[in-house]
C-alpha cells in the first residue's frame, strides 16, 4: 500500500505534534508499522516516550492518533506511548472494508490492533481509547485480556445492536480488568 502523496499532511502533522512541546525526529518518532492483514497494510504510528510501561491510544471515529498530542508529553514522562491511526482512518492504509454485520467491523479494527502489537513485539500494554477508540478497545480487552494490563476509556461510545440480552453478570466475569467498575453505573 502506498502512503497518501500529499506531503503537506504529513508537514502538518509534524507541526502539530511539536505543538506537544516534544521534538519530532528526537522525542517523537513517527513511522508506519506493516501489517498484513487484509492485504498487505501498515498502521500510522505516533510514538515518544522510553519507559518500559507502554500506553497503546486509540483515538475516535474518523480521527487520527495526532489527536492526543496536548497530553502527549506529560504521558511520555511515565510511559513509552504510541498513538495510533486506526487502520482505514488517519494516515494508516486503507484496505477495502467489505464489513456487513457489527461483529464483523468489530473484528476489522481488533485484529487490526492485534497485527499490530504483534508486529512491534509488545506482550502487553495499557490501553486507552476516546470515542469509538474506547468501544475498540473494550472490545479488544475483552478478546485479548492477557495483553491489557488496565483499560482507560475516554468518553466511549460505540453502538451494537444486539439480539442477546445484555447480562452485566457475563460481561463482569469475562473482564477482570478496568472496565468493572463501569457495569456498577447500570
Amino acid at each position: 500500500p502506498k502512503r497518501p502523496t500529499n506531503i503537506n499532511v504529513y508537514h502538518l502533522e509534524e507541526k502539530v505534534l511539536e505543538l506537544s512541546g516534544l521534538k519530532v525526529g528526537k522525542e517523537i518518532s513517527v513511522f508506519n508499522v506493516p501489517i498484513n492483514y487484509k492485504g498487505e497494510n501498515y498502521i500510522h504510528t505516533i510514538r515518544a516516550g522510553d519507559s518500559n510501561q507502554v500506553l497503546t491510544l486509540l483515538h475516535g471515529y474518523g480521527g487520527t492518533g495526532v489527536l492526543f498530542y496536548p497530553i502527549l508529553k506529560e504521558l511520555s514522562k511515565k510511559y513509552q506511548v504510541y498513538c495510533i491511526d486506526l487502520l482505514g482512518m488517519g494516515l494508516s492504509s486503507r484496505p477495502s472494508f467489505d464489513c456487513k454485520t457489527t461483529e464483523e467491523s468489530i473484528d476489522f479494527f481488533v485484529e487490526s490492533l492485534e497485527k499490530w502489537r504483534e508486529a512491534l513485539g509488545i506482550e502487553r500494554f495499557y490501553l486507552g481509547g476516546h470515542s469509538f477508540g474506547g468501544y475498540i478497545g473494550a472490545h479488544y480487552a475483552m478478546r485479548h485480556p492477557s495483553r491489557v494490563k488496565k483499560l482507560l476509556m475516554l468518553s466511549p461510545v460505540g453502538v451494537t445492536k444486539h439480539e442477546e440480552v445484555f447480562v452485566k453478570e457475563d460481561a463482569r466475569k469475562k473482564t477482570h480488568i478496568l472496565v468493572r467498575p463501569l457495569f456498577d453505573v447500570y
